[in-house]
């Protein structure tokens, strides 16, 4: 690839074609792995955009095997520390932090590391997004409501995580979004968020990395990716519109997963959220914990 090693902007442009074509491919075979290994070569420099298509690579239900040693020449430099990374400190500690699960190197120093991260996280997000609202949050909240409303018709596989999930502070979160709502039929309803409407929204940002994953398949549409006429550089814009769409979509999974009737409870004359007495009270003792010691409210978004 001699073009590659002589001319940078020549080797930025054969990059972005290649992504292009990637990408188009893993639009029709969401599930073959190989794609998004393709893709996060071609996401260098990019750590965290390799981390993930390493990562989806590896998880998607045709997974490509030799992802498994490509992803450790993202994770070595970091975990070996042989050399200064030009990351951001907070991606490097993310990173490491990932390579430490996935390579089982290096197990004393996960703790430390995932506090470090979190720690960082108050220089990015404010301490008290869960009662703000902070819609940069929101992408988070929907992939994370939409991954424990796969999980919850599986009793086993709740039963890690059910304990340690902040329900008490989203339902906070998800009553301040019924504030501004008034279309209760719309999350009421078995059929996914705006299929009916005129005309249909598109889909999300998060829902373009979503997609091809295990977990997600009963939970988008089949036809929710038909619209050919977005382009790649689109498919991560975020619209105006696109906010009430996603607060109605959680909305929406919050009722879903307040059927069960174990977590999440919704009242359906008061039009508000509740949590299962087993988790009552938990979410002031993380604010009073933070109160205390603000230097550590990171690490207690984890575990209420």
């Amino acid at each position: 690839m001699a073009i590659e090693d002589d001319d940078i902007r020549d080797r930025e442009v054969w990059n972005a074609v290649s992504r292009h074509w990637y990408s188009k491919a893993s639009d029709k075979a969401l599930t073959v792995g190989r794609l998004y290994h393709h893709l996060a070569i071609l996401a260098r420099p990019n750590a965290l955009q390799q981390l993930f298509y390493y990562a989806k690579s590896l998880c998607v239900p045709i997974p490509f095997a030799s992802a498994r040693e490509s992803i450790m020449t993202l994770f070595d430099p970091i975990l070996k520390a042989t050399q200064p990374s030009d990351l951001a400190p907070i991606d490097a500690v993310f990173v490491k932090a990932h390579g430490i699960l996935f390579s089982g190197s290096l197990q004393e120093q996960f703790s430390l590391a995932m506090e470090e991260f979190l720690g960082k996280l108050d220089s990015h997000i404010d301490r008290r997004w869960i009662k703000s609202g902070d819609p940069n949050v929101l992408p988070f909240m929907h992939v994370t409501m939409a991954f424990i409303d796969h999980l919850a018709p599986f009793p086993d596989a709740i039963a890690l995580i059910e304990d340690d999930f902040p329900w008490e502070l989203s339902c906070a979160m998800l009553n301040s979004f019924l504030l501004s709502y008034r279309e209760y039929g719309w999350i009421l309803n078995d059929k996914f968020p705006g299929q009916d409407k005129e005309p249909a929204p598109r889909p999300l940002p998060e829902d373009f990395a979503m997609k091809g994953l295990p977990w997600v398949e009963g939970y988008l549409p089949n036809d929710w990716f038909s619209n050919e006429k977005i382009d790649d550089d689109e498919k991560y814009f975020e619209a105006e519109s696109m906010t009430g769409d996603r607060k109605e979509r959680i909305l929406w999974l919050g009722c879903r997963i307040a059927k069960h009737g174990e977590w999440l409870l919704y009242d359906e004359k008061l039009h508000q959220f509740g949590v299962a007495p087993k988790y009552q009270g938990r979410a002031q003792d993380v604010m009073d914990m933070d109160d205390a010691d603000p230097t550590a409210s990171g690490r207690h978004y984890i575990r209420q």
